[in-house]
């Protein structure tokens, strides 16, 4: 999952990988509410990838905080998203 700016160059470069572009506010940051969409696809996944493009902390942590609760596949954080 990642926001619009990023996800044509995401699944060129990772073209095996299922990429989720994040609806995003004004600011080019993906909003919380977006974390729904990412809970929905990830029924059937392994591991759900945050990033790159998180490089708002107060965005990313109110994103992260309606995503991880509720996930049940393995989280792997981009390390701006974990900055």
């Amino acid at each position: 999952a990642a926001p619009t700016t990023t996800t044509t160059a995401l699944a060129v470069a990772v073209p095996e990988a299922m990429v989720v572009p994040l609806e995003c506010g004004s600011d080019g940051h993906p909003r919380a509410d977006a974390a729904d969409a990412v809970v929905r696809l990830s029924s059937d996944v392994d591991a759900v990838v945050v990033g790159p493009g998180y490089d708002d902390p107060a965005t990313t942590v109110a994103f992260l905080e309606r995503l991880v609760p509720r996930l049940d596949a393995a989280l792997v954080l981009d390390a701006t998203a974990s900055s």
